[in-house]
């Protein structure tokens, strides 16, 4: 469950227990589209037994006021047959937020978000303060030991080898953690390269360095940390375009040695 920014609108949060059967998101859904109101986000939080939650986010901003959240809120217990309870989650001035903590999960392995302010403090910090070269190559061999632990969690069990499966159980898991797009370029049997639209390391270490060098170095290192752990042999990951360099995406050959 996430926290919203208002952004001037009037958007209200709203917290539901449901009934795990079939119907009961169609049921929360129909409230508020009964008053021409439009659902701005919605998400599952949690599956406990027979009882699902759900975080979801209404627009109240260009509808009659007459149509107040508590109005929505009583609407919505009403329905017993579906809705076994709902409240308004909390703000503060912009911020909406839920009233207790969700874990989340992803690919049955608590995961946690961290937003801009927190990767951009890490990355740009840990430059500012080991200097940019020693910080890099911290952030490089911290990549790769996560590399070689994401292909030990994810691609050993299923006897992943072929470098086509490598990419799309990359791609997979960066789109699913909203990391990047990944897309191959080509592939033989000395090099592989792929593209990166959307990098997060690289947009948030742009423009605040000095240094004129591509900026992703954690993530390079989860390249040849995964394919050397994969293949068993030396790899060699350059980022030859940069998003925070100006190119429109990044791009990695990973050499194989």
């Amino acid at each position: 469950m996430v926290f919203l920014i208002k952004k001037g609108r009037r958007l209200i949060g709203y917290e539901v227990d449901l009934k795990n059967v079939p119907g009961a998101l169609k049921a929360v859904a129909s409230i508020p589209e009964k008053y021409g109101l439009n659902i701005e986000y919605i998400e599952t939080c949690r599956l406990i037994g027979d009882v699902y939650s759900l975080f979801l986010a209404i627009d109240f901003t260009d509808v009659d006021k007459e149509v107040t959240p508590e109005h929505i809120l009583d609407e919505m217990k009403k329905n017993k047959t579906y809705i076994l309870n709902a409240e308004i989650a909390p703000s503060i001035y912009d911020v909406i937020f839920p009233s207790k903590l969700c874990i989340k999960d992803i690919g049955g392995m608590r995961a946690i978000l961290l937003g801009l302010g927190n990767m951009k403090g890490i990355i740009n910090g840990i430059k500012k303060n080991m200097g940019i070269d020693m910080g890099s190559s911290f952030l490089y061999h911290l990549g790769y030991g996560v590399g070689k632990e994401i292909y030990n969690i994810y691609g050993k069990p299923y006897n992943l080898n072929t470098i086509d499966d490598a990419i799309a159980l990359l791609s997979g898991l960066a789109r699913g953690g909203g990391w990047a797009d990944i897309h191959k370029e080509y592939a033989n049997k000395k090099q592989v390269v792929i593209t990166m639209d959307s990098l997060w390391e690289c947009e948030v270490s742009g423009s605040n360095l000095s240094d004129e060098k591509p900026k992703s170095n954690y993530v390079r290192g989860i390249l040849a940390g995964f394919f050397e752990t994969m293949l068993h042999k030396k790899i060699v990951v350059r980022e030859t375009q940069c998003i925070g360099l100006g190119d429109s995406k990044c791009r990695f050959e990973i050499n194989i040695i």
